[in-house]
Formats: C-alpha cells, sequence, structure tokens
C-alpha cells in the first residue's frame, strides 16, 4: 500500500515537474531568440540555426519561425520567405505580422496580386490592425488612390495600439491634399505619440508648413507681426516661426479649426491643460520647432527658463494617454 501511494505521488508530480521544464525551455528560448536578433544582420544562417533550436524548446510558439521568415525577406530571399510565411498562416498564434510580411513578400517579388489577395485576407481576419492598414494604404498610395489609402490609414487609427504610421500617413496625405485642418489635427496626436522618434521631425516640418499655408492669407496674421515685437524678447529678429506661435498664442489656434471628434477632443483638453499649467508658448514652439530651425534657437536662447520648465513638466506628464 506504501509502495502504492509513492507511486500515485510520483505520478501526481508530473505535471508539475512537466510544466517547470516547459516553463525553463520556454525562457531559455527568448533568451536564445534576443540572441538570434542580434547577430542576424551579420550571421543569418548562425541566427536561423540558433531559431530552430529555439522551435524545439518552444514548439508552440509562432515568434521563432516568424524571425526565420523575416531573416529570409531582409536578405531578399523571397521565396524562401514567403513558404515559410504560408505555412504560418496556418499557425494556431497566426497575427496580422504574417499577413503582413507575406503581403511585403509578394510585393517585392512582382506578384501584385498576391500581395493584394494577402492584405485583404489579412484584413478580412485583422480588420483594425495598423500594421495591416498601413500597409494597404501604402499600397494604394502607389497606385494614386488617395481616397480608398485615406480609409485605411483612418481605419488603423482605430486601434489603441500601434497607430503611430497610420497617423503619420494619414497627416502626411491630408497635408499633400491641402486639407490643413486634419493635417495639424493628425501630426499634433502623432508627435504626442512619438515624441523623439523617427517621425517627429517631418511631422514638426508638416506642422509648420501647414500653419503657414493656412494663416498666411488672413489680416490678422500680417497684423500678428506688430504685436509680436512687444512680446518676443527684442535680442532676435522676428522669424516665421515667432509671428506664428504669437498668432496661435492669441487666437487660441488652431484649436477652433479641429472638428469635434472624440479623437480630437482628448487633443484639445489636452492643450487646454498646458494653458493651465503656462506652457502654451513653448508647446507651440516645441511642435513647430523643425520647420524653422534658426527661427526656434533664438527664441530658445532668449527663453531657456521657460523652455527648460516646459520640457520639465512634458516628460512627466504627456499631453494626454492616446
Amino acid at each position: 500500500m506504501r509502495y502504492l501511494s509513492a507511486v500515485l505521488l510520483c505520478i501526481a508530480l508530473i505535471p508539475s515537474i512537466v510544466f517547470a521544464q516547459n516553463e525553463k525551455d520556454i525562457l531559455m528560448a527568448k533568451g536564445e531568440w534576443l540572441r538570434a536578433r542580434a547577430i542576424a544582420p551579420a550571421r543569418p544562417d548562425v541566427a536561423i540555426s540558433i531559431l530552430r533550436d529555439c522551435i524545439k524548446l518552444d514548439p508552440a510558439s509562432i515568434i521563432y519561425p516568424l524571425e526565420i521568415a523575416f531573416i529570409h525577406f531582409r536578405n531578399k530571399e523571397l521565396n524562401k520567405a514567403i513558404e515559410k510565411l504560408e505555412t504560418l498562416r496556418y499557425h494556431k498564434q497566426v497575427n496580422a505580422s504574417v499577413y503582413q510580411l507575406l503581403a511585403r513578400s509578394y510585393f517585392n517579388a512582382d506578384k501584385e496580386s498576391k500581395g493584394v489577395e494577402t492584405l485583404e485576407k489579412g484584413l478580412a481576419l485583422f480588420p483594425e490592425s495598423p500594421l495591416l492598414c498601413s500597409e494597404a494604404g501604402d499600397y494604394y498610395l502607389s497606385k494614386s488612390d488617395t481616397a480608398r489609402a485615406l480609409r485605411c490609414f483612418e481605419k488603423g487609427m482605430m486601434s489603441k495600439k500601434d497607430a503611430l504610421s497610420c497617423y503619420y500617413s494619414a497627416a502626411i496625405l491630408h497635408g499633400t491634399q491641402k486639407n490643413y485642418p486634419a493635417a495639424l489635427a493628425l501630426a499634433e496626436i502623432a508627435m504626442n505619440m512619438d515624441v523623439s522618434g523617427k517621425y517627429r521631425r517631418p511631422l514638426s516640418n508638416l506642422y509648420f508648413y501647414c500653419s503657414r499655408y493656412l494663416f498666411r492669407s488672413g489680416k490678422e496674421l500680417s497684423a500678428a507681426r506688430d504685436s509680436v515685437l512687444n512680446t518676443v524678447a527684442p535680442h532676435h529678429a522676428i522669424t516665421a516661426l515667432d509671428t506664428l506661435c504669437q498668432y496661435m498664442l492669441v487666437t487660441t489656434m488652431p484649436d477652433g479649426i479641429y472638428q469635434r471628434d472624440s479623437r480630437n477632443q482628448a487633443l484639445i483638453d489636452g492643450r487646454n491643460q498646458i494653458r493651465q499649467a503656462g506652457h502654451a508658448e513653448a508647446y507651440l514652439y516645441w511642435l513647430m520647432q523643425n520647420g524653422d530651425r534658426d527661427g526656434f534657437i533664438n527664441w530658445r536662447n532668449d527663453n531657456v527658463e521657460k523652455w527648460d520648465a516646459f520640457v520639465i513638466w512634458f516628460r512627466k506628464r504627456p499631453l494626454v494617454q492616446w
């Protein structure tokens, strides 16, 4: 009886032992995956060998075969990438990345119809995926179908996560179509999502030039130059950036031109927080600094304390939690 109890106890412990071993294998696989990613650009064959070992350690995960497909794609081994990705479409953990990379592989392999078909299948499964919406939008832009491209970008913006590329593309597209209010709103949201990333500089340029086109035709803007002389420190010549920022401060623009939907209302509420904190002027210079770099540097040099206070406040408290 005692022997039987011992056997039953060992049997009962088997699941927990197996679970512990699985957990150890999974952690080991993740560590090796990071190593493979680090060496893949220089030694892709070695990276793929490591990733195959990861699959043995954690066969249920899609991460490692997807990484192999990406290495093939990056090395322009498109047929190998397509073959791997086609099998991953039926993986239990299939995600939007599989369809996005597969579509891109087909496009790069000059198999346009297969690329479009893949995007459509992916969007049927993941209709609001920013990855797929951005890929589809870029494709339709390449075909000069701006209306359809914009619909794709706007659909991707509905996601609460990873929608930055869709905001960026939609802002640029609205700007090229001279829909300046929409371009300004989307650019401002995107800059606040990407405070120091790769999109901020081109978006800052876009914000500056859209603002100039939008406001330069009014009598108020020409009159604003005179009022700027009384509000800007006289240590530097008045720049286009000074004029725009001071004009916006006086008129609370461009809040009044933003469409009052839920997305833009969050933006307007965030701007009100900045005004209440006393940082409205510095925030406007931050938004447009890359459009007139010399003008920004001149203003910042004359307003060091004001700028530093804004930066400290802004780092602690983003404009709004998108």
